[in-house]
């Protein structure tokens, strides 16, 4: 791995606390960077993260954080809603399973979150450095949620 300029440990920190104080934290949108995309944003001291995607029930976005300007790391991502199921209900709960997961401090791991009749599943491999993983939701068993993801260092 190259030399940083910025040490590891504090970028998957930032990465951490953005990803809690937007789309987790229902973070403002920003104002749009593409026609039909929504994009949230956050900011401390030299780091900048903007998450923006497409789509509702079938979607998909990328986040990129800046480190003084220049971009250091990023993610894509592609989700889909499986089944017939209650949006209002279904996105709610992917929040709480990922604030669950940010509140410990780590946004990569095997993260497992349950409700009663929901589950919640995020298997993955590698490290902020480089990584790819996919989460689940289940509904009384059945999958109802799908997303895939890889992502990192962009130096």
């Amino acid at each position: 791995m190259p030399e940083l300029p910025f040490d590891l440990d504090h970028l998957t920190h930032f990465i951490v606390r953005a990803k809690y104080h937007t789309y987790a934290g229902d973070g403002r949108p920003a104002p749009s960077s593409r026609p039909g995309s929504v994009d949230l944003t956050y900011e401390r001291d030299d780091w900048r993260y903007h998450d923006t995607y497409f789509g509702t029930r079938d979607f998909m976005g990328n986040e990129v954080v800046y480190w003084r300007d220049q971009p250091v790391w990023g993610m894509i991502y592609y989700g889909r809603v499986l089944q017939p199921v209650l949006l209002g209900e279904l996105w709610p709960f992917l929040k709480r399973a990922l604030q669950a997961t940010y509140s410990e401090s780590r946004f990569l791991g095997p993260s497992v979150y349950s409700e009663v009749g929901w589950r919640y599943e995020d298997v993955n491999q590698g490290a902020t450095a480089v990584f790819e993983g996919y989460e689940e939701i289940r509904r009384h068993g059945e999958r109802v949620y799908r997303l895939t993801y890889t992502g990192g260092l962009l130096i």
